[in-house]
């Protein structure tokens, strides 16, 4: 069975289970309840990779075990918890669109559409937002606590969901000091920022989890902490690459992240190494948010003659390379062995 085949089937087993996690939540809610669980629901199921619930199974199967119901179940946590993440961060980045739909507070906002009070739409929608994935942190948590595990290693997992959500919010606050306070910051903290955001919470966290509710041996769970770092930092810089160069928008508006102001490993390049005429024109375009079709050409040209889509490019294929390594060199389950391997290709070479 081929790489693509395997995470189709456990995608589909995710969706069937957070199917039915729906269903059972909506029978605790009264009738004027109901509404914001399905509009949650929607925002869940409306696509995805499910790169964290697997991550979480396989760590789950490193020593050969088999999965079952309670760990298909506990793995929603961590796709639960991507998706109050992803509703917060749309808030702040004042984004329209997500996964190629409306995000969560400009849903909320329409209720409005009636009014010409600007204000009151903006703070409905950002209100009942922030209430969505906060009801969707507490969904996380529930998915360990009440799964059939040993209460110590449920423990274990829920301490890591906490210092996940802790990094997290840090890398986070990098980001928006970056981005709002128009700062810059060095490639040192981005790649920071990115162990703490993207990493954490996309590799390391759903692979120490599955790893922590299967007992996996310590050693184990050090190098595949290792190999969760790299394929972080390697997934991160790839959202950069397409960002930048897609040529459809991948739910998100092209260059994005230049419109927020954001200082990823591009922007930081060029500040280094470009002309005086290049830094000039990028700190110019650097938190405008409705960028010509003219200037995104002139932002990749920049981004090309500098060496900057080179170098993301170079970093993405080292860690790439570093994350394969670890996993060679590691004793674990022949399936599970390959599955990170191809996983890590898959990385290295996704596309839009």
């Amino acid at each position: 069975m081929d790489f693509s085949q395997k995470v189709k089937e456990f995608t589909e087993m995710i969706d069937a289970e957070l199917e039915f996690f729906f269903e059972e939540k909506r029978k605790e809610y009264s009738e004027s309840e109901i509404e914001m669980l399905q509009i949650i629901k929607d925002f869940v199921l409306r696509g995805g990779k499910r790169i964290r619930p697997i991550c979480m199974l396989i760590g789950y199967c490193l020593e050969g075990n088999k999965l079952h119901r309670d760990i298909i179940r506990a793995s929603l946590s961590t796709e639960l918890l991507h998706n109050y993440f992803l509703i917060h961060d749309d808030i702040m980045d004042e984004a329209s669109l997500r996964r190629g739909k409306i995000t969560v507070h400009k849903f909320f906002e329409n209720y409005y559409e009636n009014t010409k009070d600007d204000k009151r739409k903006f703070q409905y929608g950002n209100s009942m937002a922030i209430l969505a994935g906060d009801i969707l942190c507490v969904y996380a948590y529930d998915c360990i606590a009440k799964c059939d595990f040993e209460d110590n290693k449920k423990m274990d997992a829920l301490k890591i969901i906490n210092e996940t959500i802790i990094k997290t919010i840090h890398g986070q606050n990098i980001d928006v000091i970056s981005g709002e306070l128009n700062k810059d910051i060095s490639q040192e903290d981005y790649m920071k920022m990115i162990n703490n955001k993207t990493a954490e919470y996309t590799f390391t966290a759903p692979l120490k989890i599955g790893m922590t509710l299967a007992g996996v041996d310590s050693k184990i769970q050090k190098a595949i902490t290792q190999y969760a770092r790299f394929m972080g930092r390697a997934f991160q810089l790839q959202d950069d690459l397409m960002d930048i160069y897609s040529e459809k928008e991948f739910g998100k508006k092209k260059c994005g992240d230049i419109s927020e102001g954001k200082r990823t490993l591009f922007v930081n390049h060029v500040l280094e190494n470009g002309t005086d005429e290049d830094v000039i024109f990028i700190r110019s375009v650097l938190g405008k948010k409705n960028l010509s079709e003219q200037e995104i050409e002139k932002i990749r040209d920049v981004f090309n003659r500098t060496g900057a889509g080179e170098k993301v490019v170079s970093v993405i294929d080292e860690s790439i390379d570093e994350a394969k390594k670890i996993i060679n060199s590691t004793v674990i389950d022949k399936g599970a062995k390959i599955f990170l391997i191809e996983l890590a290709e898959y990385i290295r070479n996704r596309k839009v």
